[in-house]
């Protein structure tokens, strides 16, 4: 069953105004179910809509002119269409762009006489088609006309805009679906003057399909459709629980003001003359304005934090006040009152810093011989190092799905590129909001961010995106100090009341070079020069365009290249742990400013990777490809407020265990549904019954992946690859990476170890929540609304 409490639906659309839904109305910021009352710590008015009084509501402006694409003569902007792989028959007939698939991959291209979208940015392709079978649509849209990159075309399983469809009999009515933007980071920031779109549509071979209408949405035609209300909007790729308000709107909000209460919101818009934000306080005693101004900037937020002691336990009313020519947009950005009350003695800063494709075996404080995390060491001993971490995926988006659900991925159902948790699932941020923590969230890919619905109840949210303000690299960062500042910038704000955050670093993450000094920490320039040359002999012999990019050979690569694998994986260890260190240097400036801040005797940081890297220990390079215990086995530790000193734990635990000791620690209630534990009593000395671990790799619509399974009991771990039923078995003790299969010399282990395993994935699969669940839980009214934000399909 779904949670009892108030629940919020986001739309994780990118760089776009969404409608938020509020499934129960809420109180004056109490909280039902998990988590401590947050009367006196936090009031938000996005949740308090319901409530809203609003003045001189206005219409929105006319929507800029539909680009759209017909195949009966109506549209002139369409100069050619072309069969690219896959496809047979193409032709329009009846008004219809028809064919047939001949292969898993069709793909048709579309090409524009101009330039589609000029000094704007793709919101969502909307396709009206029937298909005889498949499962799945996507879109690619390409700057440039002319034959496709070959990686393109090699990675259509992951394109940036993709859509489940309902298979209808090509008699059947067409049916209409919108194909959502939810991965196009990549082209930042040319997103505008697209002239080709490339369509998949269908995934299956021998489908016929019958496109009808083909239609490019922008983001200012999208947000010129969009009314006052609550929504989750991004400014500049920062996404914020958002109240949408059109000039010259006023929106009122009767409250009763807590001890010490302050407002904490951020404004914004997109119009190039920014309208003016005016916050009013009505009282008894008359009407004060507390702000009144504009933007800073076109599409970046404007933090304010607004003094409310003079109501301090009145009833109030709180006004905001848009001004500016009839209709203009404006965002305010997480509106909420908060309270400096004194807190209670559980820790008022919670950090959780993710490491991406850090495994445990680099770290000294795990046995490694390099100093390669001399801060991060010290914060171990000074707190509870967990000795065996076992991750439940070995790629980032399904395994940090499980990170902050608590949830196996057979339960989250998150398997592949454009899966999400279900809305009725409970995030750790969730949780945390709803005890009247300020929530706060980088994303340094998207798969940890609104792509898989992990933005659920982050107030704050930095997506991929956000790193083109602070960093070169728009994409990905070598080094979490953009992060770190974002952190530390909104922390300033938040500091004397309870905070937690998010912060997922991709420093570990290949191309293994680290920024400078970190480069040359155990490589020097010659050895730089000769890896270089060595990638320049081996890089056409990558057979993956996506292990191409990110040089990743395999060992038969390497070989066929006339490369010294040694000599390679030496220099690519040695960029590793340097970057390593450099991710090491930002959490000692954290901490550092913590203290400053005033806020490190009442913080707990937990620190934990998502899945290690493979340098050749099974003739592979990457992740997210094998179980093994060099992508498995990880760090996972915990420092500060509530957590003893000096402490190792040698149980055989889990990822999914983190976010119920967490919230254990912080002393609120952990949701039903999790399916981690808290491990909490271990710190205090208790004893925990042993558990299996799991680790999940599902099989999914890629031609690189191969679906396979490990469990791990007491000192045996089996692999399991369900494609043909094969079986490995290891000495986790004696063995941690693997090498020596005794599934021969121990079939007993091996059979039993199996038959476990397959039990554990039924009991895992049959908890999962999915829409058609939520929507039996749902009025037809709310399920509308879900369907209108695209957050079901």
């Amino acid at each position: 069953m779904f949670a009892t409490r108030p629940r919020r639906f986001f739309c994780g659309a990118a760089t776009a105004v969404v409608v938020l839904l509020s499934v129960s109305a809420c109180d004056s910021g109490t909280v039902d179910g998990d988590g401590r009352g947050a009367s006196a710590r936090a009031l938000s008015l996005v949740e308090r809509w319901g409530d809203v009084l609003v003045d001189d509501p206005a219409a929105p402006p006319a929507a800029p002119a539909r680009s759209e694409v017909r195949f009966d003569g109506s549209a002139g902007d369409l100069a050619a269409w072309s069969a690219i792989q896959g496809i047979e028959g193409l032709r329009v007939e009846d008004g219809k762009l028809v064919g047939r698939s001949t292969s898993k991959a069709p793909v048709i291209a579309l090409d524009f006489a101009d330039p589609q979208g000029v000094e704007d940015e793709l919101w969502s392709v909307e396709m009206r088609l029937r298909a005889s079978a498949g499962t799945r649509l996507a879109a690619h849209p390409v700057l440039e006309p002319g034959p496709p990159m070959p990686a393109v075309l090699a990675r259509v399983e992951s394109w940036p805009i993709a859509s489940a469809m309902t298979s209808t009999a090509v008699e059947a009515q067409n049916f209409s679906v919108v194909l959502d933007r939810v991965f196009l980071l990549e082209m930042r920031p040319a997103q505008n003057n697209i002239r080709r779109l490339l369509v998949r549509p269908t995934n299956v071979e021998g489908a016929d399909f019958a496109i009808e209408s083909v239609r490019l949405v922008f983001r200012r035609e999208r947000l010129a459709t969009i009314e006052s209300g609550p929504g989750w909007h991004g400014l500049g790729e920062v996404f914020r629980e958002t109240l949408v308000s059109r000039a010259p709107e006023t929106l009122r909000f009767p409250v009763r003001l807590p001890d010490r209460p302050w407002l904490d919101l951020s404004v914004g818009t997109v119009d190039a003359e920014s309208p003016r934000f005016a916050v009013d306080v009505a009282s008894a005693d008359g009407v004060e304005t507390l702000a009144d101004l504009e933007a800073d900037e076109v599409d970046r937020w404007t933090s304010l934090r607004l003094d409310l002691g003079a109501w301090a336990g009145q009833d109030v009313e709180i006004r905001l006040r848009t001004a500016g020519d009839a209709g203009q947009l404006g965002m305010w950005g997480a509106p909420t009152v908060r309270s400096t009350a004194a807190q209670a003695e559980e820790p008022t800063t919670v950090v959780l810093f993710l490491a991406d494709t850090l495994r445990a075996d680099h770290l000294e404080a795990w046995g490694y011989g390099r100093e390669t995390a001399p801060a991060l060491t010290q914060l171990v001993a000074d707190g509870v190092r967990f000795r065996s971490t076992v991750a439940q995926s070995t790629w980032t988006k399904v395994s940090v799905s499980s990170i902050l659900t608590s949830l196996y991925p057979s339960t989250t159902g998150v398997v592949d590129l454009h899966d999400r948790i279900s809305a009725g699932e409970t995030t750790l941020a969730e949780v945390f909001r709803d005890a009247g923590f300020a929530t706060f969230a980088t994303s340094s890919v998207p798969f940890s961010g609104q792509l898989t619905n992990l933005h659920q109840g982050v107030e704050v949210m930095h997506e991929t995106g956000a790193l083109a303000t602070r960093s070169e690299d728009s994409f990905r960062s070598k080094t979490a100090r953009p992060w770190v500042d974002a952190y530390l910038e909104w922390l300033e704000l938040h500091r004397d009341g309870p905070t937690f955050a998010l912060i997922h670093a991709m420093d570990p993450h290949s191309p293994f070079r680290p920024e400078a000094p970190f480069d040359s920490m155990w490589a020097s320039a010659e050895d730089a020069e000769r890896f270089a040359a060595q990638a320049d002999r081996v890089r056409p012999k990558i057979v993956s365009p996506l292990l191409r990019r990110f040089m990743a050979p395999s060992r038969d690569e390497l070989a066929a290249a006339g490369v010294d694998e040694q000599s390679f994986v030496d220099h690519e260890k040695a960029w590793y742990d340097g970057s390593i260190r450099g991710l090491d240097a930002q959490i000692d400036r954290l901490m550092t400013r913590l203290g400053e801040l005033g806020v490190r005797d009442q913080t707990l940081f937990a620190f934990v990777s998502d899945h290690g890297e493979e340098f050749l220990e099974h003739g592979e390079h990457w992740h997210g490809k094998t179980v093994y215990g060099e992508v498995a086995n990880v760090p996972m530790a915990l420092w500060g407020s509530g957590v003893p000193s000096g402490l190792v734990v040698d149980d055989l635990v889990q990822t999914i265990d983190l976010m119920p000791t967490l919230l254990d620690l912080a002393g609120l209630d952990i949701p039903e549904r999790g399916q981690g534990r808290s491990l909490k009593p271990l710190l205090n000395g208790a004893e925990l019954r042993p558990r299996p671990a799991v680790t999940e790799l599902p099989v999914r619509d890629d031609p690189d992946a191969q679906a396979s399974y490990a469990f791990t009991d007491g000192r045996w771990k089996l692999v399991w690859y369900p494609d043909d039923d094969a079986t490995e078995l290891y000495d986790r003790i004696a063995d941690p990476l693997d090498q020596n299969d005794l599934a021969s010399a121990q079939p007993d282990d091996t059979a039993r170890l199996a038959a476990e395993l397959k039990k554990f994935l039924a009991w895992a699969a049959n908890q999962r929540l999915d829409d058609a669940t939520l929507a039996a839980e749902m009025s037809a009214e709310e399920l509308e609304q879900l369907r209108s934000l695209g957050y079901i399909e």
